[in-house]
């Protein structure tokens, strides 16, 4: 089943996503390639994802990246009330 297209919204969630992701592994002094060793995702989807190029990743591959990060999926997950606060570029 193919996917919807992305509503600005959406794509804006993405985007926070991403960044939050990056911030995360940053944060952990550890690199993409790391990243992929200890998630189990392939280096070209963390990639992908920081790129802000999939905008919406699979559940089970947000789960696996978000314990590798040592945190808990839902603080990778921008919510619709958090996005409103904070301005996009």
């Amino acid at each position: 089943m193919a996917r919807k297209p992305l509503n600005p919204n959406d794509r804006k969630r993405g985007i926070a996503l991403a960044e939050r992701i990056q911030e995360f592994r940053e944060k952990r002094n550890i690199t993409q390639l790391e990243l992929a060793n200890a998630s189990g995702v392939c280096i070209d989807t963390i990639r992908a994802i920081e790129g802000k190029k999939v905008p919406q990743p699979g559940i089970f591959t947000l789960s696996d990246i978000a314990e590798a990060l040592d945190t808990e999926l839902e603080k990778l997950i921008p919510s619709r009330k958090q996005l409103k606060k904070k301005k996009l570029k």
